[in-house]
Parts: C-alpha cells; sequence; structure tokens
C-alpha cells in the first residue's frame, strides 16, 4: 500500500472556462479522470516486460517493426514514446503513480474545488498541463501527506508557478492540516510536543 497524498485542488476562472475544465476533467465514472488531461497510450498499459531496457540511442528503427497483433516490449515503447511503460509515463505527466482516488467536486459557481488522494506524491504536471490548457484560470494545489510529513501549496496561472513546500509543524503545515480536517491529529502532536519539552527541561 502506498502513502497517501491527500489534495484539494481550486480553479477559478470565468463561467466559460470553468465549465469547460469540469467537462474535460470529468471520466466515465468519476468527476476527476487524470486521463482526460494526459492519455495513457495504450502501448504502455499491454506490454511484453523486458530484462533490460536500453536506452533510447542504442534502439534500431528496425525494432520498431511488430505484428499488429503482437504486444509491444519495453525497448519499444521507450523507442516509440519515450516511457518503457505506463509507470513511467504517469511519474513524468501525472506527478504520481495512479490516478485520482475518490475524488470529489464542489461547485459552488466561481470556483471548482477538487478534493482527492493520489499515491506518494501531488500531481503537479497535471495541474500544469491544465494551466497549458487553460492559461488565464488560476490554479492552487493543496497537498498534505502524513507518512513523510510533508505538505505544500502548488500555483499556476499565465504559465507563472509558484512551489512552496512547508517545514513540519510550522504554522503553514498546521494551516494545511486543518485544512484537510486533521484537528485530531494536530491535538496528539501538540500534546507529544509537551511531553518532549516536559522530559527536556527534567533532564
Amino acid at each position: 500500500m502506498p502513502n497517501w497524498c491527500h489534495n484539494q485542488l481550486t480553479i477559478q476562472g470565468t463561467d466559460d472556462e470553468l465549465n469547460a475544465i469540469r467537462d474535460l476533467l470529468e471520466g466515465e465514472n468519476e468527476v476527476l479522470d487524470f486521463e482526460q488531461v494526459k492519455p495513457t497510450p495504450r502501448d504502455l498499459e499491454d506490454f511484453v516486460s523486458d530484462t533490460t531496457v536500453k536506452n533510447v540511442n542504442e534502439i534500431k528503427d528496425e525494432d520498431l517493426e511488430w505484428q499488429s497483433h503482437s504486444k509491444p516490449s519495453q525497448e519499444q515503447n521507450l523507442k516509440k514514446h519515450g516511457f518503457a511503460s505506463w509507470y513511467e509515463f504517469h511519474i513524468a505527466e501525472w506527478g504520481t503513480k495512479w490516478n485520482a482516488c475518490d475524488p470529489s467536486l464542489d461547485d459552488n459557481g466561481d470556483r471548482l474545488i477538487y478534493t482527492f488522494d493520489t499515491a506518494w506524491s501531488p500531481p503537479g504536471p497535471i495541474v500544469l498541463n491544465l494551466s497549458e490548457l487553460f492559461p488565464n484560470a488560476e490554479f492552487e494545489l493543496k497537498y498534505i501527506e502524513l507518512g513523510m510529513s510533508f505538505a505544500g501549496t502548488y500555483s499556476v496561472c499565465n504559465s507563472v508557478e509558484s512551489d512552496e513546500m512547508y517545514d513540519y509543524r510550522s504554522k503553514q503545515w498546521d494551516e494545511i492540516a486543518l485544512n484537510f480536517g486533521f484537528e485530531d491529529l494536530l491535538e496528539e502532536l501538540d500534546k507529544e510536543d509537551l511531553v518532549a519539552k516536559d522530559l527536556t527541561t527534567t533532564q
């Protein structure tokens, strides 16, 4: 099981922009589907595993010639797509291993707020790709991953990016934890800090 990264993506723009973004992001069964932004090439999902993946420059053009009914190899995928498998593609193009998990949407008219989980890390590249498609809209991604205790805010508008990561138990870290409803966790951490402080002063 991965460490789950909790995400909240807030999008502001005109009515037309928000409607277009909401329609784009909606998948067949979910309100948020990364495949709608950066589709995974089918070859990368259904391939023959190689023991060793060669550098792309070492793969000859004739290696790309396979029967239409055959599954491509990782070597062929690397030459054709620049990625050996879906995993490398997702990490580079999505920023995370899997699609959004348990997404929900709060559409209050003047903004879209998506809340969802991702495996290990936040989907920064997805947000950047969205901004390239809708350059005048404002995107802000707040995230926190409790296993490794990191949190941050990634925002982009008009090709201007801002990526801030916050120190554990900093004011900003605590604010994001509260934003995701982790009040009980913060109370427990505060108690642990007090115990540690008391132990230090009594030694």
